[in-house]
């Protein structure tokens, strides 16, 4: 009787639950300083590894806590438990259950998408995409390496495809133009955030290849445009060879 009670239990706080993702989704909306659809905030809900900002909902992922939780339970205690009606006999630990529902929202939500969209949604699912999201933040390598709060409001929105401007302009160095989501702020190769994301990892190489001794040459200038200098590039592959073999 006690786990048929518990069963119901959970039925009967879905209101409250309910109410709690709500106040959650108005909280990020107020860091963030833009509102989310339905379908904004449920790619918000996925766990960052799948492009999510890791929120999960309550009311999707308490059952599968619950069924998690009896089951070990029941295995932890090596006693002989009735199960309950409406409780699978087969279950994930609540970590790979929450992730098997993450993976099947991230699939629908592409499906759903347009070209674009799918396309982003893919892209935030990769490696290492979420590892603004996710890193802690430390000034250990400079006060550049921590995001100012809009520079991240911007990040996150174009993560979420949520538009970070009003109207498409022409970009200011190479009048190309930018789309409301930013796209091409992403890829203006005219001192634009590509050589500026590209020196920033040049700089840090070579401050850690010196703290290493290894010797690093800082590349020189207009290594990005034609020049015969391209062998002078801080390659920490290189570093790695020279130290090996004792050069």
């Amino acid at each position: 009787m006690q786990c048929i009670s518990c069963v119901q239990y959970l039925a009967q706080w879905r209101e409250q639950a309910s109410k709690f993702d709500g106040m959650i989704r108005n909280a990020i909306e107020k860091i963030l300083g833009f509102p989310m659809d339905d379908t904004t905030f449920a790619q918000a809900c996925l766990t960052p590894r799948l492009g999510g900002l890791g929120l999960r909902k309550v009311v999707e992922h308490a059952d599968l806590a619950y069924h998690a939780s009896w089951h070990e339970a029941k295995k932890e205690a090596k006693e002989t438990w009735i199960l309950p009606a409406n409780l699978p006999a087969d279950y994930l630990s609540q970590k790979d259950a929450s992730f098997d529902f993450d993976e099947k929202m991230h699939r629908y939500l592409v499906d759903q998408a347009d070209t674009r969209g799918a396309q982003r949604l893919r892209r935030a699912a990769q490696p290492h995409a979420c590892g603004f999201i996710t890193a802690v933040p430390s000034d250990e390598d400079g006060k550049e390496t921590l995001l100012r709060l809009r520079n991240f409001q911007i990040g996150v929105a174009y993560r979420l495809g949520v538009p970070v401007l009003d109207h498409e302009i022409p970009c200011p160095l190479c009048k190309q133009p930018i789309n409301i989501f930013g796209d091409h702020a992403t890829c203006c190769a005219k001192k634009g955030d590509v050589i500026i994301r590209h020196n920033s990892l040049r700089n840090l190489i070579d401050s850690i290849g010196t703290d290493a001794l290894l010797s690093p040459v800082m590349e020189k200038k207009g290594i990005l445009g034609n020049t015969t200098w391209s062998s002078w590039r801080c390659d920490v592959s290189a570093l790695g060879r020279r130290q090996s073999s004792g050069d």
